[in-house]
């Protein structure tokens, strides 16, 4: 994933423009485990798909937030039979 990728707003379709908007919402609203040094859109993005793969009950838990759009958006087939990675102007 390019730098700057989730923080500075590039997305590869509009689909992933609207993920990367609610991260960021996500983010702010300070449900994750995150230390200071690492409260950026791209490590909370890591930090909520590690804890997808590897606890999903613990994400649930922690932020149930992060947990529903990863399970709706990014790990659903619906969401990618229904919005294909096509590029967006900038």
């Amino acid at each position: 994933m390019p730098e700057g990728f989730l923080s500075a707003g590039h997305a590869l379709s509009p689909s992933w423009l609207e993920v990367t908007e609610a991260l960021r919402v996500g983010l702010s609203l300070g449900y994750h485990e995150l230390p200071a040094s690492e409260r950026t859109p791209s490590h909370y993005f890591w930090w909520a798909c590690s804890l997808f793969f590897t606890n999903r009950r613990r994400l649930g838990t922690v932020d149930p937030i992060a947990y529903r759009l990863l399970r709706s958006t990014l790990f659903a087939e619906a969401f990618w039979r229904g919005h294909p990675v096509e590029p967006i102007a900038v």
